[in-house]
């Protein structure tokens, strides 16, 4: 029994043929992560989610890249952006950005452009005419006092003497003369009493505005239709000049180009109107430029004759100008 449990012996030779015999193990294979997908939450405003925007974000990776944002934007929408996310691997494709969009409350406002809310305020008088409006209705009293006292005196001699023929030359000769002189000129130099006076030369000086001249390329969603219509709009403007006026065109549908005119203020805030065709009411827009990468031009707009608008027709995005 003793001699069948014992095993056969093996010389060194064939123990190390054996050993070469049998494979390596495999290497052990880095583990790298499934995808490089990322998922962020992206807060806009109320007013950028009905009118759509573009936002810059960077990435955990310190690049920087802009979302658009579109027209009509909801709570809870996703937005994917293929490439850039973060590689699955090193050298290995990137993954997908997955934004979420969530809407914070825009604070109350007062309704309307305050554009159309502001009043010229009149120019002051410079000093120089006050103080010759105040020279001439001085002069003006002195005269009338004179002339009153005048008259007064000449009444009082006459009763005196009883003869008017006889008083009128000797007392007094040189009045007559000298009303007839001074009349004419406080007619045309001296303003009526209770009136403001001011140089008929001038003119008013025009207003300066904000230099935003330039094609902007863009569209406008009709809430009335429901349409989205593709415009460019074109406007020309004096630098320093806050008058504005150039073209509209419809591209998508075709509808032709139309004349606009408007103004600019410093702070940016635009209003035009924009002619359309005959028998049509015309399109009344306003808004302010807003600087996002480049000028953009984002408002409202409303048909209207009366550069007002009571109901809000649809609202419109352009940009950037250039």
């Amino acid at each position: 029994m003793d001699k069948q449990r014992q095993e056969p012996i093996h010389s060194a030779d064939e123990i190390r043929e054996k050993h070469k015999s049998i494979p390596p193990p495999p290497p052990p294979q880095q583990a790298f992560p499934a995808s490089g997908d990322l998922h962020a939450t992206l807060a806009i405003s109320e007013l950028e989610a009905r009118g759509g925007t573009i936002r810059p974000i960077r990435l955990p990776s310190g690049r920087q890249t802009s979302v658009v944002v579109p027209a009509g934007a909801y709570e809870g929408q996703v937005i994917s952006l293929e490439g850039l996310g973060e590689p699955a691997f090193p050298g290995g494709p990137r993954g997908t950005l997955t934004l979420t969009l969530t809407i914070t409350p825009a604070k109350e406002t007062a309704p309307g452009p305050v554009l159309l809310r502001k009043k010229s305020t009149p120019q002051p008088f410079p000093r120089f005419f006050q103080s010759r409006a105040l020279l001439l209705l001085g002069l003006l009293l002195l005269l009338v006092l004179a002339v009153v006292g005048s008259v007064q005196l000449l009444s009082l001699s006459q009763r005196s003497s009883g003869t008017t023929a006889t008083l009128l030359p000797t007392t007094h000769p040189s009045l007559a003369t000298r009303a007839a002189h001074i009349t004419p000129t406080s007619a045309i130099t001296i303003p009526a009493p209770g009136k403001s006076s001011s140089p008929p030369a001038a003119t008013a000086t025009p207003r300066n505005g904000l230099y935003i001249a330039g094609t902007y390329n863009g569209s406008m969603f009709d809430q009335t239709t429901q349409q989205t219509t593709s415009i460019s709009l074109l406007l020309v403007q004096s630098e320093g000049n806050a008058a504005l006026s150039g073209t509209v065109t419809f591209k998508s549908p075709s509808q032709g180009v139309n004349p606009l005119h408007g103004t600019v203020d410093r702070q940016g805030n635009f209003a035009f109107t924009m002619q359309r065709s005959a028998g049509q009411t015309p399109l009344y827009f306003y808004g302010a430029v807003q600087q996002q990468q480049g000028s953009y031009l984002k408002g409202d707009f409303c048909q209207s004759r009366t550069n007002s608008c009571s109901v809000i027709t649809g609202y419109f995005l352009v940009g950037p100008g250039y």
